[in-house]
Formats: C-alpha cells, sequence, structure tokens
C-alpha cells in the first residue's frame, strides 16, 4: 500500500464501508522470522482462488474505493 496507508486502517475501513473483509499482511507473518525484508504493516493478502470472477473484480471495485477514500482521492491506479 502507498504511504501512509496502513493495512489495519484499510482493512478496517474495507470492514466498516464496503463489508469487505481483507486479511493484513501482518496476518501472515511468521513469528520470530526477521529475514523478510517485505514491510507487511502495508501489504494485504487477497484470497481468489474460492470465488468467481465477478465477485473478485466486484471485490477489487470496492478495495479501490476504500483506498481512495483514504487517500483524498490522490491515486486511481493502485492495484496491477
Amino acid at each position: 500500500l502507498p504511504v501512509p496507508l496502513s493495512a489495519d486502517r484499510v482493512c478496517r475501513k474495507a470492514l466498516e464501508t464496503q463489508s469487505l473483509t481483507l486479511g493484513n499482511g501482518n496476518l501472515f507473518a511468521v513469528p520470530g522470522d526477521d529475514s523478510s525484508c517485505t514491510d507487511l504493516r502495508r501489504s494485504l493478502r487477497l484470497c481468489f482462488m474460492w470465488e468467481d470472477d465477478r465477485r473478485l473484480v466486484e471485490g477489487i471495485d470496492r478495495l479501490a474505493v476504500v483506498i481512495e477514500s483514504l487517500l483524498g482521492g490522490q491515486q486511481r491506479c493502485l492495484l496491477v
């Protein structure tokens, strides 16, 4: 996620405003593993294995609304 967003903040806002449940990166960290160079506090994990294409696209669109609202509409293309 772009600065200044945190995964916790995006997940809370997504649930509150879009009824969208996300897993933030910290949920997937291995306790005590400091070898990762990734900052999981700004990472999200999306599970798409069990969702059909339409629901996945809808979820990504709803996530974009959340992120844009938190950024004040500064960025449009956040997910590639």
